[in-house]
């Protein structure tokens, strides 16, 4: 689900940087990384309040937008929606008053480390978890990112994130299960999800989302996105696709099961899937999704800023373009697409473009 490693702090390392804290309370550093693993180690009913005295304490526009953002995570975390989005928007007020001055964050660094899409490594878990699901009576298959790569490309996408499996909704549970006893460890960064889990593979490192889908055979149609059960209308983030059908496949790990046309899903996911589009975002940009909930925006408003503290400021122009595509109406992801574009069209701009091209060399 995000362009950087999901958090992976253990209960060791927050335990060790509590020590630290109650020595120096108020060292950004210590502070900052404390809040990212209390995030990361289901702790987030600590954050808000600890964010907020290092945002009133805190001079520089750049440092305070990090801890309105810290803080706009917690109250996610926590499913205080108005309050995460307010707090989001006041971490985007910061950065665009920083374009504005012609400042930005400098871009981090590309790792080097060998990725796991690209060596085929993450390809091979796939196969051999599908197999393993469908011989334990799960029709798990490959969904998302990891069917577009697989039916675009002929392999995963060289930099993808996450391995994407579907399964029906009916049986979403018992797999999750099923996945903890072989050993994938649930991750804690995520709301309480009715359809979706994510997990870790502790050998690999590489994480797996797991999506239920709501079958409704009279319509011909499946429901999908992020649903929180017994909350209102505006806390969920719910699409609709058309209903496909499975068949199983031969892969080197055994049989998998797998879409049997994928055209007409990838089609309702992506539009024009077979064009890539490295700027493209499911949670804004996909053909299923209605109208824009709260929850919606909160996810929104966490990735584009995500894209602006990694200093790629062309990929955050680009999303508040497609929130804009979404609800015209966004006030704050309009003065993003002003502030940044005015900053791009004096540094790069060859950025200004949508939907984004691509360039060789580079990792999208």
């Amino acid at each position: 689900m995000n362009e950087s490693p999901r958090i992976l702090e253990t209960a060791s390392s927050i335990n060790e940087l509590s020590r630290q804290r109650a020595v120096n309370p108020l060292d950004p550093a210590v502070a900052r990384r404390w809040c990212a693993a209390a995030l990361g180690q289901g702790q987030a009913q600590q954050v808000p309040a600890y964010a907020a005295q290092l945002y009133s304490q805190e001079k520089d526009p750049l440092r305070k937008a990090e801890w309105a953002r810290l803080g706009a995570m917690a109250a996610f975390r926590l499913l205080h929606l108005e309050q995460a989005l307010a707090a989001y928007t006041v971490s985007t007020g910061h950065l665009c008053e920083l374009a504005e001055s012609g400042r930005a964050p400098a871009p981090l660094p590309c790792s080097d480390a060998p990725n796991a899409f690209a060596s085929g490594e993450a390809e091979a878990l796939l196969w051999a978890t599908g197999a393993a699901l469908a011989r334990a009576g799960f029709a798990a298959f490959p969904y998302s990112g990891t069917l577009l790569g697989l039916v675009r490309e002929g392999s995963l996408l060289p930099f993808d994130k996450d391995i994407d499996l579907a399964i029906w909704s009916e049986d979403f549970g018992r797999c999750g299960a099923w996945l903890e006893q072989q050993g994938w460890r649930p991750l804690r960064d995520l709301p309480p999800y009715a359809n979706f889990r994510a997990f870790l593979h502790p050998q690999s490192k590489l994480t797996l989302d797991l999506i239920g889908l709501k079958r409704y055979p009279h319509e011909k149609t499946m429901q999908g996105g992020f649903e929180l059960a017994g909350y209102p209308e505006q806390y969920q983030s719910l699409r609709t696709f058309p209903l496909v059908e499975l068949v199983q496949r031969a892969t080197p790990a055994g049989e998998v099961w797998f879409v049997k046309e994928s055209d007409p899903l990838l089609t309702a996911l992506y539009g024009d899937w077979r064009t890539p589009n490295p700027a493209w975002d499911g949670m804004v940009s996909c053909g299923g999704l209605s109208e824009p909930t709260l929850l919606t925006r909160c996810y929104a408003s966490d990735r584009l800023l995500e894209r602006w503290f990694l200093g790629r400021l062309d990929r955050a122009w680009a999303y508040a373009h497609q929130i804009l595509l979404k609800d015209p109406s966004d006030f704050s992801a309009l003065r993003v697409r002003q502030s940044l574009g005015r900053l791009l069209a004096l540094s790069n701009p060859g950025a200004l473009n949508w939907p984004p091209k691509l360039t060789p060399g580079v990792p999208r």
